[in-house]
């Protein structure tokens, strides 16, 4: 159970963030975010990144994990997410914590838009400084036939099943093809605009990561909800054994709103 400081905290960031909300323009459809808080399928990435100038704020709930996330898009093809993770499961690691807590970074770049037949592609790296205990890389590819998005990726570190040991720089500088590599993939199935289902089979191996336990299956699924424009909802089942949630709020910004000057296209091709 999620303890009840945590739901009223949340509800009153999520009630602070409305009340600015006359000051931007929404602009929907925005890719769901997945656990982690950035763009993604459940504990899965996909090839999709936020529109440019747009950020999120999320939090996820998946025992024993808690995490608190922000998300930013550049260009349609940058994405940066910060992360706190609290462990439940743990106990904290410096005096005055209640929960043991590690922060991460995480970072994606699409290397390739979506075109007729060929699928979006992405490269990200997950956890890029400090301890590493979610360091991954992965190559991710998706592709939007009607109603449905197919993700497909190969991923490294703990999308391989391995836990990154040292600093995270050492994994991430560290010689791809002297690294296991494990295939993952799943779909979202777009039932309305605001109302996606999303599945998953996860590349994972749960025991291993830092305060885990073992899954009794390793597929995720669930819904994705949009509502009143601005505002995210998830409930999944995930690992065959346990429910999970999420919350959070997208909100894209005007630059001529925080700086002067207008947003023009990344790149004009020569007339």
């Amino acid at each position: 159970m999620l303890p009840k400081p945590h739901f009223i905290g949340l509800s009153f960031f999520l009630l602070l963030i409305s009340s600015h909300m006359s000051v931007v323009h929404c602009a929907t459809n925005y890719p769901f975010p997945g656990n982690n808080g950035q763009t993604g399928l459940w504990d899965m990435p996909n090839a999709r990144v936020m529109p440019d100038w747009n950020a999120q704020l999320n939090f996820s709930y998946q025992d024993p994990y808690r995490i608190w996330s922000g998300t930013v898009g550049l260009f349609d093809r940058f994405e940066f997410n910060g992360r706190l993770n609290e462990i439940t499961s743990l106990e904290p690691g410096f005096t005055g914590q209640k929960t043991f807590r590690d922060k991460a970074v995480d970072f994606k770049f699409l290397l390739f838009k979506e075109r007729d037949w060929l699928p979006a592609t992405a490269l990200g790296f997950t956890d890029i400084t400090g301890t590493g205990l979610f360091s991954s890389r992965y190559l991710a590819f998706s592709k939007r036939i009607k109603y449905l998005d197919l993700t497909l990726g190969v991923g490294q570190g703990i999308l391989a099943g391995e836990i990154p040991s040292g600093d995270a720089e050492d994994f991430h500088f560290s010689n791809p093809l002297n690294q296991d590599t494990r295939v993952f993939g799943g779909l979202e199935f777009h039932i309305t605009d605001d109302l996606s289902f999303v599945g998953e089979y996860s590349s994972y191996d749960y025991e291993d990561l830092k305060g885990g336990k073992e899954a009794k299956w390793p597929v995720n699924f669930g819904f994705k909800y949009r509502f009143a424009e601005y505002f995210l909802a998830s409930l999944s089942y995930q690992k065959g054994e346990e429910f999970s949630f999420g919350l959070g709020v997208t909100f894209p910004f005007d630059p001529e709103l925080l700086v002067p000057w207008k947003k023009r296209p990344f790149y004009n091709t020569p007339e």
